[in-house]
């Protein structure tokens, strides 16, 4: 029986999604300035999103085989104010 999403306009697909649909796996806080999560997982993805108040810096984010990296990119920020910046992402992952 075949599985997944067809979504169509005017009778033509515009989205078809039948071998993999995506699965959240879990979501960190990122509090440190790097870190990595391990994942028994294939075919990883992620995005992370603001969850302070204020200015955060800038996430690299990385996936390498089962392991997503992340580091905190806290000299892509400079000039006044920029003791005000945190680290305040969350990273979201999961697999497809």
């Amino acid at each position: 029986m075949p599985q997944g999403i067809e979504i169509y306009k005017g009778g033509s697909p515009t989205i078809s999604v039948t071998t993999s649909l995506c699965r959240v796996l879990g979501k960190v806080d990122l509090t440190d300035s790097q870190g990595a999560i391990v994942c028994e997982d294939s075919r990883l993805w992620a995005y992370v999103y603001r969850i302070s108040s204020g200015g955060s810096y800038p996430v690299k984010i990385t996936i390498n085989g089962n392991t997503i990296n992340w580091i905190y990119l806290e000299d892509a920020i400079y000039g006044a104010g920029t003791n005000k910046y945190a680290k305040g992402m969350r990273l979201v992952y999961g697999s497809y």
